[in-house]
């Protein structure tokens, strides 16, 4: 009789503590919904033209939800050429520009701060030209 009992009870108490276990995850589970919609990182790219296929991997996103699966919220910014690009990047209006050498390096040679990240082409598509009396053999471009 005392063996019921003490089964009854160690039965009532796993019930007891499954149920508090279930109750507390399920909690968890809202918690962290409402922590991860609360985490959408908002991405502006500038770009120099027009949607074109060149930014493909960012038009894809309407439709395939890639980069909002991953909780990053992308806005693409057309323009009319890499001085639009720059241009929206230099008054805040976006984060990330896409553009071209020319202009990069006419905001440069104003003073402007940029960081710039090439994209690796597999041949070059960009030609670099100077005056002869710009030295550019120790220059950092």
């Amino acid at each position: 009789m005392k063996i019921i009992k003490i089964k009854s009870l160690i039965a009532i108490l796993l019930f007891t503590m499954i149920i508090f276990l279930c109750g507390c995850s399920a909690n968890d589970g809202e918690n962290n919904s409402q922590q991860e919609s609360q985490k959408i990182e908002e991405v502006r790219v500038a770009s120099w033209s027009k949607s074109i296929t060149e930014q493909i991997n960012l038009l894809v996103d309407e439709e395939k939800g890639f980069y909002k699966d991953k909780g990053i919220n992308v806005t693409l910014i057309p323009g009319a050429g890499g001085g639009d690009a720059i241009k929206n990047i230099l008054t805040n209006q976006a984060d990330i520009a896409f553009t071209d050498p020319g202009s990069l390096y006419a905001a440069l040679d104003k003073g402007e701060k940029l960081v710039a990240i090439y994209n690796i082409y597999p041949q070059n598509v960009f030609n670099v030209i100077s005056l002869k009396e710009k030295i550019l053999l120790d220059q950092k471009i």
